[in-house]
């Protein structure tokens, strides 16, 4: 199993991406947004990068920060890596984004 936490984000920060390293052999992912308050505005839109490959492909459904489903599961899909892009988040507000893959 990965998991790997990200945190303190801000809207400044821009995108980021998380590098799953030996782990891009799993094929199952889960992605949890955390907020430190709820913003008035924000999504975030999550990009995977498969192995070998040099392109991102940006995933259906990017997160409503100011919803209550910050949970999203993709799979099996396989992933080196990972991009979220946040856009229009409040610049006060700090997000945390959880990443956690493992194998069918």
């Amino acid at each position: 199993m990965f998991n790997q936490a990200v945190t303190g984000k801000t809207q400044a920060g821009g995108a980021f991406t998380v590098l799953l390293g030996a782990s891009d052999k799993f094929s199952r992912h889960q992605i949890q947004a955390e907020v430190s308050a709820t913003p008035s505005a924000g999504t975030m839109a999550v990009a995977v990068r498969s192995p070998g490959a040099t392109d991102f492909v940006t995933l259906d459904g990017s997160f409503d920060l100011t919803g209550t489903d910050l949970l999203k599961t993709f799979g099996p899909c396989f992933a080196a890596e990972i991009r979220f892009t946040p856009a229009s988040f409040d610049a006060d507000k700090t997000y945390n984004v959880i990443v956690t893959s493992g194998a069918d």
